[in-house]
């Protein structure tokens, strides 16, 4: 009786440890408990983009560079900031004639350049971001400053006439590759939306329309 009531004691006591060890591992979950799966990561992404134009404009196409700099959270949502500014001079013709020292008319209207740069917050999702190949959705929503000037009989930069201050709306899809844990590559596709309400010789949406975006992205990602 004795040994029996001595087992007794000691598998009640060790149910009691094992009870109390389980409880220890697994703790009541909350609303407000912290996750401990949660991601977060910083990246870099220095790019090159392709601004195609309509038939308003006399340049076909021009090329920016930037890049865009934040936060990952979760491997799929992007938080961060951007911006590109020109390299390449876009050509357009304005409504008045073209002068030479003379003042003679040496065209009927007068060829115009046309630079800009623009910067805001980024915001995005990504898309199974552990693939090897997968997708990316961001958005840059921001300002951006514009110069538009005189283009001499020469080629040269010559008077500026105005330099107004834009809205942008850029949303893309890039198609993105792992290269490395910390180093990606991506291509894709974007669309702007230039608000040309402040500019004097360029209609609304001379600007906007396709681009390409081609970037290389380091961090923990």
């Amino acid at each position: 009786m004795n040994k029996i009531i001595k087992i007794s004691t000691l598998a009640f006591a060790f149910s009691i440890a094992i009870n109390v060890f389980t409880l220890a591992q697994d703790q009541p979950q909350t609303i407000f408990q912290r996750d401990t799966t949660f991601h977060k990561g910083r990246f870099f992404s220095p790019a090159v983009r392709v601004h195609f134009y309509g038939n308003d404009l006399n340049t076909e196409a021009s090329t920016l560079v930037g890049g865009t700099f934040g936060w990952v959270f979760n491997r799929s949502f992007l938080l961060g900031v951007g911006g590109f500014g020109k390299v390449t001079r876009t050509r357009y013709s304005a409504s008045y004639a073209q002068r030479n020292d003379d003042g003679q008319v040496i065209n009927d209207r007068h060829p115009m350049g046309l630079g800009y740069g623009y910067g805001g917050l980024v915001l995005g999702f990504v898309a199974n971001s552990n693939r090897p190949v997968h997708f990316t959705f961001p958005v840059l929503i921001g300002l951006g400053t514009s110069n538009e000037y005189e283009i001499e009989e020469d080629g040269d930069h010559g008077t500026t006439i105005n330099s107004p201050g834009f809205f942008i709306i850029e949303p893309a899809i890039n198609m993105e590759v792992n290269l490395l844990e910390d180093l990606r590559f991506n291509l894709g596709l974007t669309y702007r939306y230039m608000d040309t309400s402040r500019f004097d010789e360029l209609d609304s949406g001379s600007l906007n329309g396709l681009g390409i975006h081609v970037a290389i992205k380091f961090g923990s990602l």
